[in-house]
């Protein structure tokens, strides 16, 4: 996904806003170590691809994709990638 597409976060059923930035990355928290434990990523994918004249249908097959992960080592590296089509998605925990 590129810059500008809306996703939101949420740690603990606590969600806040967030947009993309340059090169579709994202920070949860920007310069400190995330805290131990659940987070949940939603990407509006559905909307991404509408706006670039990409039509999944009507309604779109994937409209809103949640990602679940926890972390377990604040202190470590943690890069979840989505890689998405209108009719798939998939992720890993990347380096």
């Amino acid at each position: 996904m590129r810059a500008g597409a809306q996703a939101k976060a949420s740690k603990d059923k606590e969600y806040w806003p967030a947009g993309l930035a340059k090169k579709g990355h994202f920070h949860l928290i920007g310069g400190r170590p995330l805290p131990i434990g659940r987070y949940e990523l939603h990407f509006a994918i559905g909307d991404h691809f509408r706006s670039r004249g990409i039509l999944g249908g009507d309604p779109p097959f994937l409209d809103v994709v949640p990602l679940r992960f926890s972390i377990a080592e604040p202190e470590g590296h943690y890069h979840v990638p989505l890689l998405c089509t209108p009719w798939s998605y998939s992720t890993y925990r990347g380096s």
